[in-house]
């Protein structure tokens, strides 16, 4: 799309030149933004999965001992279950940010 027609001698095709050139820069200009705009979008997708991840991991770390293990102190057991909670909460504090933020968006375009 760098090619451009060099300036003719008509009249005429000397303007439908300078509409192509300028339908051309505007569709390059188009081919840029969306471009720009999918990789921001990809970058936002990788940022909120490795946020909702990092709890989620936590939640199911605490579940498989809980699961799994037989606790003898009941400390131990309480303090799992409340890092279960944080986590899930933390989760779902992310997520009501996601949401939001989406929801943002939504309105602004």
């Amino acid at each position: 799309m760098s090619y451009r027609v060099p300036p003719l001698q008509h009249v005429e095709l000397r303007i439908f030149s300078s509409q192509l050139h300028s339908m051309v820069d505007q569709l390059q200009e188009q081919m840029i933004e969306e471009h720009e705009s999918e990789t921001a979008n990809r970058e936002w997708i990788k940022d909120i999965s490795n946020e909702l991840y990092a709890p989620l991991e936590g939640i199911i770390r605490n579940v498989e001992l809980l699961k799994f293990k037989s606790f003898t102190n009941p400390e131990e057991y309480r303090r799992i279950v409340q890092e279960t909670y944080t986590a899930a909460f933390q989760l779902r504090k992310r997520m009501n940010d996601l949401i939001q933020d989406a929801r943002l968006s939504f309105h602004d375009t």
